[in-house]
């Protein structure tokens, strides 16, 4: 029969934290890796994709295919932000604050918060190897 949390003595709870995050750690190390090795196959394909002039190769594996994904990147913020402010674009900007400017903000200000804004802390136990 397995014990609850609440049956554990602090050593065998804090044993079993740092058990299972060296245990999460590992997988985590192996996930980099095997995406390292997926990306350069899919290079691969896609190299030999390209060199034969098609989209999609099937194999009695599975089939490799193009897959395109589309980006936005700002490559010069205070033009971009200027041409949204003008044209009334506003939905097209992410709706969150950077934290650190946030506390800035409210620091020098005398714990003033800025309307709409708000800013706290969450307290959550960590475990530190021996």
């Amino acid at each position: 029969m397995k014990k609850a949390p609440e049956d554990f003595t602090m050593d065998e709870l804090v044993s079993q934290f740092v058990m299972i995050r060296d245990h999460r750690s590992a997988l985590e190390k192996q996930k980099v890796s095997a995406k390292e090795k997926m990306d350069k196959i899919g290079f691969e394909i896609q190299k030999r994709a390209i060199a034969q002039g098609v989209t999609s190769f099937a194999t009695p594996a599975g089939t490799a295919y193009q897959n395109t994904k589309e980006y936005a990147v700002v490559l010069d913020w205070d033009k971009a932000l200027e041409y949204i402010l003008a044209n009334d674009l506003k939905h097209m900007l992410p709706k969150s604050v950077k934290k650190a400017a946030l506390k800035e903000f409210i620091e020098e200000n005398d714990g003033l918060k800025p309307d709409g804004l708000d800013m706290g802390s969450k307290t959550k136990t960590a475990v530190r190897r021996n």
